[in-house]
């Protein structure tokens, strides 16, 4: 196989990692009672469109990572949690963040026949698809592997946004937005 599959599917994953933190950020902003700067509609369009554009990178990572001959992925195997044949732990982590990740999109299109209070609840499986997406990238990082220490700021990044908009979001939990004056 040709080493650009393998750095599509590499630059793929870490884009990946970034677009999906983005859209968990943005959604946060869009939930808080009083958001400043950035009216709710333009932060809500921001949130979507970033949650598209990371739905397609997960498409062309998993999709490169089952061509590519090295990790030997079959396509039932991406939905399959842990029956991967290369470190089925970790591609389970991935693969478990698809399934949630795929749960919530197909929710989020049925969105105004679901209901609000259903659509929520599902839409929280997010949380534990990006922190599964955050271990498989940290497990399976070939950089990290390789003793290039520098491939944990992408990550550390990542987990400092949410940390913080997570903070911030709950700060505000109980607050109700004021009329403007």
């Amino acid at each position: 196989m040709s080493p650009w599959v393998w750095w599509v599917d590499r630059g793929a994953g870490i884009v990946l990692l970034a677009l999906l933190t983005s859209a968990v950020v943005t959604g946060l902003w869009s939930a808080a009672p009083r958001r400043r700067g950035m009216p709710r509609f333009a932060t809500l369009a921001l949130h979507r469109n970033l949650a598209l554009l990371a739905v397609t990178l997960l498409a062309v990572h998993v999709g490169t990572a089952v061509v590519d001959t090295f990790v030997e992925i079959r396509w039932w195997q991406v939905v399959v949690p842990a029956t991967s044949g290369f470190r089925p732990l970790w591609v389970g982590f991935g693969t478990v963040a698809v399934d949630l990740l795929l749960a919530v999109v197909a929710t989020s299109l049925v969105r105004h026949r679901l209901g609000l209070r259903a659509w929520r609840a599902v839409h929280l499986a997010v949380w534990p698809a990006w922190g599964l997406g955050v271990g498989h990238a940290l497990a399976l990082g070939t950089d990290l592997h390789d003793g290039r220490p520098w491939a944990l700021l992408p990550a550390t990044a990542c987990l400092l946004a949410v940390a913080m908009a997570g903070t911030a979001r709950l700060a505000n939990l109980g607050r109700v937005q004021e009329a403007p004056r």
